[in-house]
């Protein structure tokens, strides 16, 4: 039956394929005319996009197409400024299986969305760790029920009237074996570490990222002995009042856990670090202080009320490191527990600079499409921070920034536009790397010209600042190149775009590092191990080596038995050392470059008998 007209809209992120999530988002008109207009115009998508596909195929994609028409409606709430009331409620007794009881008020009879959790940080079927979802509590006025669909991450909630509703379920991890990469982005739930965020563990309404919400979170059983660090605080007891994105971007980490209070600028900072660290803590908690003071005094924000690092180590030595900015918090995978390198460092600026960009610039709709601004530019500011911090020699900068400027050169998406990014699938590891390396060289560009422009007067972080400033406006592309527009002339914008959109090759700026820094041609090589790297994962046996490639040259033969081995991977400048045995049964350790192709790619290099360093960027 056709829905009531409302008179706010909401725009919804929900977690189907990229197709889908572009058709459901586009409907912002909720009369029931303009849902069978809405209809209409996705039937007719939807006729020239699947016109050649099998029955089966087009019935369910035709259903959801036309579902979503009038989901986006009812899930838009009738009073956007009133606050939408949630509670959360998680029993910790069993950390491996976490029982959640969401209560809601459901705000008008007819269907709702729920969104289960389904892909985040390139991982899919995320809904694969919710189980038992179900009504626990059925009003005999309100008569709630629940109902999939063609979508395994989309259930409707149905009532007959306005009313409370209790929804539960059960959290388990849905993946077995050691914690290495890129599990840490889906729930990790284990008896002594728990740990999820609203993107990989929350079922929760379809509601719009800038909508206001007031949301209370309940943690009964956490065993004696264990620690709770989330977005929200340590209590068992928490509570957020903002906008809907907080909560999507929120994490929730608990478990055996030694933690410290830092004092940053006056603020406190929780350190909290999960298993056993051979590194002194001294010496973490002093470079986290000075990374975190030197973004704030960046930004010119040293009243952040509360912050939290979380710090844990991957069962597999081999996962080199990650982590992910949250609300007000940041979470570190590393694999190494005896060293805290400047890659460690680098990756904890990175995580802790999204405090900024781009949660501190505006509500982001869609993270993809400014992922050149949020990853890329963060990445060129990584760096950045741990110079001005004392944390990196200009010449270790230097370094750094040539990684980037290779990893860049030899990337196989560098030409591949926006829009070609976001239809390449979540595994492909170049399209996901793109941004991050794409944003780092415009920034590095525009930083330079914005300096030429103003004849220095301003810098880019005068236009972070002014992004900031403008923060009640969400953030989009076009807003970023209209701010740009206040530093830079129309020209200049307009490259911008084509660097960030269209995927033209970002130039290295000549002089931009200083008069003792030349920008020269040095030959590179792509990373390749010469043999299938599902070898190094897959029953251990080695497959697939490429006749004449290093790893042939250095006696890698299909066959041989993989007892272990190190690498960096999509460093061809580190050695590969792999530990085989033979058909013979003889052990032996072989070394060697992965190199690929080769090409000639720019470096930024001081000139020899030049006294000056390179000019950091501001």
């Amino acid at each position: 039956m056709p829905f009531p007209p409302i008179q706010s809209t909401v725009t919804i992120t929900p977690p189907q394929s990229k197709l889908f999530r572009k058709r459901y988002t586009s409907i912002a008109i909720c009369s029931p005319a303009d849902n069978l207009l809405a209809a209409a115009h996705t039937h007719t998508f939807f006729v020239r996009r699947f016109r050649n596909r099998r029955p089966a195929v087009v019935k369910n994609l035709l259903y959801f197409l036309l579902l979503s028409c009038v989901l986006r409606c009812a899930a838009a709430s009738p009073a956007a400024s009133q606050p939408r009331d949630l509670r959360f409620t998680f029993d910790l007794h069993d950390p491996a299986h976490i029982h959640v009881t969401l209560d809601l008020v459901h705000n008008r009879p007819g269907p709702e969305v729920l969104l289960l959790p389904s892909h985040w940080a390139g991982q899919t079927e995320l809904y694969r760790a919710v189980s038992h979802l179900q009504i626990t509590s059925p009003q005999p006025n309100i008569d709630p029920a629940l109902a999939p669909t063609a979508d395994p991450a989309l259930w409707l909630l149905h009532t007959r009237s306005p009313g409370p509703v209790t929804i539960t379920y059960d959290l388990a991890q849905d993946w077995s074996g050691p914690l290495r990469h890129p599990f840490e982005h889906r729930a990790i739930l284990r008896p002594d570490l728990f740990e999820f965020n609203g993107e990989n563990g929350l079922v929760t309404p379809a509601i719009g990222a800038a909508s206001p919400v007031d949301v209370t979170f309940d943690f009964i059983g956490l065993a004696q002995g264990q620690t709770l660090v989330t977005s929200f605080g340590a209590g068992t007891h928490q509570h957020f009042a903002g906008p809907w994105s907080g909560v999507r971007n929120a994490l929730f980490t608990g478990g055996r856990m030694s933690t410290r209070t830092l004092d940053v600028g006056g603020h406190p900072v929780l350190l909290a670090l999960y298993g056993q660290w051979s590194f002194p803590i001294d010496r973490i908690a002093a470079d986290v202080g000075k990374i975190l003071d030197a973004e704030r005094h960046l930004w010119n924000d040293t009243a952040v009320p509360q912050y939290s690092i979380v710090i844990a180590p991957y069962d597999d030595p081999h996962s080199g490191g990650g982590g992910s900015g949250f609300t007000d918090i940041s979470n570190f995978f590393l694999a190494d527990r005896e060293h805290f390198t400047a890659d460690t460092a680098s990756l904890l600026a990175h995580e802790a600079f999204h405090y900024w960009n781009p949660a501190g610039l505006g509500t982001v709709a869609d993270t993809q499409q400014i992922a050149w601004f949020g990853e890329g530019f963060t990445r060129f500011y990584q760096d950045t921070v741990l110079e001005h911090a004392g944390l990196l020699t200009p010449s270790e900068y230097l370094t750094r920034l040539n990684l980037t400027i290779r990893e860049y050169s030899l990337s196989p998406r560098i030409n591949a536009t926006q829009a070609d990014l976001e239809r390449m699938p979540a595994a492909d590891q170049f399209a996901y790397q793109e941004p991050y390396l794409r944003g780092a060289m415009i920034a590095l560009w525009l930083s330079s010209e914005i300096d030429r422009q103003t004849g220095g007067r301003n810098t880019l972080t005068d236009l972070m600042l002014a992004l900031r400033d403008g923060r009640a406006e969400p953030l989009t592309a076009d807003r970023i190149f209209r701010t740009a527009s206040r530093f830079v002339d129309a020209p200049t914008v307009a490259r911008i775009r084509s660097f960030a959109l269209d995927g033209v090759t970002v130039p290295v700026p000549e002089g931009s590092l200083g008069e003792c820094i030349a920008v020269r041609d040095r030959p590179a090589w792509t990373f390749d191990l010469g043999f299938d790297t599902a070898s190094l994962h897959r029953a251990g046996i080695v497959q697939g080596v490429e006749q004449g490639s290093n790893a042939w040259q250095a006696g890698v033969r299909d066959g041989q038995q993989l007892g272990g081995f190190s690498l960096w991977n999509g460093n061809p400048e580190r050695e590969v050392t792999l530990t085989l045995r033979g058909i013979d049964g003889r052990r032996e350790r072989l070394t060697f470059l992965p190199r690929g192709k080769r090409f000639d790619i720019p470096q930024a290099e001081q000139i020899p008998g030049c006294p000056q360093g390179p000019r950091i960027p501001q």
